[in-house]
């Protein structure tokens, strides 16, 4: 492999992935990447190194990527994005990762009071006309942009 500014990279090696298969992995020499002016834009690292997944995989993870673009694959996502962004509210702002109950009754509970503050809520927020927070762009999407 050749980076960006010339350099190969040594031959790759293979590691073991923790979902049973195995990585290729490509790193560059730190001597190679230490003085290089355009380090800043390959890693954030002494060196740039790169991991692919075996080719049929690779493949289809491609593929999916692709797939993601598509008007059918917004649309059918877009119900699930909703539904992520409730359940990190009730994550994140009101704590249920975990029940702060034993029992299941005392669990149930606080699930359903938890929903009921969820909504409560959301309804003051759409009747005090507060928009709703925009989705946050990635360092990478802003690159892309």
């Amino acid at each position: 492999m050749t980076c960006p500014n010339g350099k190969v990279s040594p031959p790759w090696t293979m590691r073991d992935h923790r979902r049973d298969h195995e990585l290729t992995r490509v790193k560059f020499l730190s001597t190679d990447c230490a003085p290089c002016p355009v380090r800043a834009h390959c890693t954030k690292h002494t060196r740039r190194t790169l991991s692919f997944h075996e080719q049929p995989l690779f493949e289809a993870i491609q593929r999916r990527k692709q797939e993601q673009h598509t008007e059918v694959f917004q649309q059918s996502y877009g119900k699930r994005a909703g539904i992520e962004g409730t359940i990190s509210q009730g994550m994140v702002a009101l704590g249920t990762r975990r029940s702060r109950y034993r029992g299941q009754d005392k669990t149930h509970l606080q699930v359903v009071l938890t929903a009921a503050a969820m909504n409560l809520t959301r309804v003051l927020n759409w009747y005090d006309e507060k928009p709703r927070a925009q989705t946050r762009v990635t360092r990478f999407g802003r690159l892309a942009a």
